[in-house]
């Protein structure tokens, strides 16, 4: 299948990664920073037609607002604490008032290793008659969902969200690349996503935190 909306709900990163236990300004540097790179591995495949980010933070839609092809919606949901799935839900009505007919994925603003190549690999396995879904790296989340069309989707994300998927009859994608399933929630995560190569910004902002780090002692040696 071609011509995919692709929602993208994203956390204000200074709200986002409460379990991702390293200093508060690394942490939101990061929950930005793998946003960016989830957005720039949709936003490059040529399956994709629309990028449609649901997000109460500013900052990170002014980054992506003025590019073509890219819809900003605001998550006034997630500000009176209506959770991800109403954030999608916006995304959702979004489609199915303008792209009704063509096929909806949402994928979690947290996968900094993502690649297109990943991302049109999955896509284009993708059922065309029934709904899918990714399971994270653990099997029990769920980092992307897919349907045929928008009225097929239904999101059910949170704790456990793989197995409510399955239960509410998504069929499970297997053999994933894991690139697309290491999302990113603990320090823990954070090591295996290093090492399977984090996308340009994640990779500056830690390089950022490692050569801040490295010059406090010289500082206080002065």
């Amino acid at each position: 299948m071609t011509g995919w909306t692709v929602v993208v709900p994203l956390k204000p990163p200074r709200l986002g990664k409460s379990r991702l236990q390293v200093p508060v300004r690394l942490r939101q540097s990061l929950a930005e920073a793998f946003a960016l790179d989830t957005l720039a591995a949709v936003h490059e495949c040529a399956l994709v037609s629309d990028v449609v980010l649901v997000t109460a933070d500013a900052a990170v839609s002014s980054r992506v607002a003025p590019r073509a092809g890219w819809t900003v919606l605001e998550d006034r949901p997630l500000l009176s604490r209506g959770g991800q799935n109403a954030a999608i839900g916006i995304g959702i009505a979004w489609a199915r008032a303008r792209r009704a007919d063509s096929p909806l994925a949402v994928v979690s603003a947290d996968l900094p290793c993502l690649t297109t190549s990943v991302l049109t690999d999955v896509l284009g396995r993708a059922h065309v008659e029934a709904p899918t879904f990714v399971a994270d790296a653990e099997g029990d989340g769920t980092t992307m969902l897919m349907a045929p069309t928008p009225v097929a989707l239904r999101p059910a994300f949170g704790a456990g969200s793989a197995h409510r998927h399955s239960r509410l009859g998504y069929e499970k994608l297997l053999e994933v690349d894991v690139r697309v399933r290491r999302d990113v929630d603990t320090v823990a995560h954070l090591a295996e996503a290093r090492a399977l190569g984090l996308g340009a910004k994640s990779t500056a902002a830690w390089e950022d935190h490692i050569s801040t780090r490295a010059a406090k002692p010289a500082k206080a040696d002065q």
